[in-house]
């Protein structure tokens, strides 16, 4: 099977680094032909279409096959975790205009246990995740 070039970006499908020297996001390294998780880190979809249509990030489906999909928190760190929840919790935030009842019902809480935090995050998104993509 010949492997399928994209040329326009497809938020659905699975993105890798194209860089030979890879890409450096926030701190963190991902080597050339990785998957970038862009979801799951909280990046902006305006940046990732634009590191896409720089040559910065592809599509490959001999990659996706080898890597496992998932939503790819089990990769992160507690304090990647953290950071993801902040960013949920913003967004949350502009989606309730200021009611802090709604609020507070519908944010993601945090733990400073990694399991129980990932459990957490899935929770929220399974009740709200459309949230997140506001």
């Amino acid at each position: 099977m010949a492997e399928t070039h994209y040329k326009d970006f497809q938020d659905s499908l699975p993105i890798f680094v194209q860089r030979p020297d890879g890409l450096t996001w926030v701190g963190r390294h991902y080597p050339k032909d990785t998957e970038f998780p862009w979801k799951t880190i909280g990046i902006e979809y305006e940046k990732v279409r634009n590191l896409f249509y720089a040559t910065q990030l592809y599509h490959s489906d001999r990659l996706s096959e080898e890597f496992k999909v998932g939503d790819g928190l089990d990769v992160l760190s507690i304090s990647e975790l953290h950071s993801l929840v902040g960013k949920i919790n913003e967004k949350v935030k502009k989606a309730t205009s200021g009611n802090k009842t709604a609020f507070q019902r519908k944010k993601c809480k945090q733990s400073q246990v990694v399991n129980k935090q990932r459990g957490l995050i899935r929770s929220w998104r399974s009740s709200f995740g459309e949230l997140e993509n506001e």
